[in-house]
């Protein structure tokens, strides 16, 4: 891919393919906002937009994709433990960790 420098944000399900997590270890720097479940339902107890959690216990759900999704979050080159950090402050984590060429 080519063109200007993007952050892209991707939905948590893209690792479980093969070819997804190719794609983007050759095309560009991969950050894992890593929470645990219980912050993660916390954080999505009032969204209407997360059909997989509906009539479930979101907690449960949320542990089980953790553990489906882990193996692909955990090659990552950047790790962020985001659970007690405000969005500045996760921004600002990641500017930090970010080597070059994409620190700027």
């Amino acid at each position: 891919a080519t063109g200007p420098a993007s952050v892209i944000s991707c939905g948590g399900g893209i690792v479980l393919r093969e070819a997804n997590r190719q794609t983007m270890a050759a095309t560009g720097l991969r950050v894992y906002l890593q929470a645990d479940p219980a912050a993660l339902a916390r954080r999505l107890r009032s969204s209407q937009n997360r059909p997989l959690l509906f009539g479930k216990s979101p907690e449960e759900t949320l542990a089980a994709q953790l553990a489906q999704r882990a193996p692909g979050y955990e090659e990552s080159e950047i790790r962020i433990e985001v659970a007690r950090l405000k969005p500045d402050e996760v921004v600002g984590t990641i500017r930090q960790k970010l080597p070059a060429p994409w620190s700027r």
